[in-house]
């Protein structure tokens, strides 16, 4: 895994790991300390921040659940 902009180490402690609750967490953790708005765009910093946690949340619940379909 690349882990470009996410900072040396933090996606590696994902890499290995079976999708979980505890690696959405973590993976949400991640991201949300990564993740830098911009004031140049609409919506408050805040908002934007909310995003980034609600944004991986989903993309990792879509996950799970491809990967209970797919058993």
């Amino acid at each position: 895994a690349s882990g470009a902009g996410v900072g040396k180490g933090r996606a590696e402690r994902l890499e290995g790991r079976g999708l979980d609750d505890g690696l959405v967490g973590e993976a949400d953790e991640i991201a949300r300390k990564a993740g830098m708005p911009v004031a140049n765009t609409s919506g408050t910093r805040e908002h934007r921040r909310l995003m980034i946690d609600e944004l991986t949340r989903q993309a990792f619940a879509g996950a799970l659940a491809g990967e209970s379909e797919a058993k």
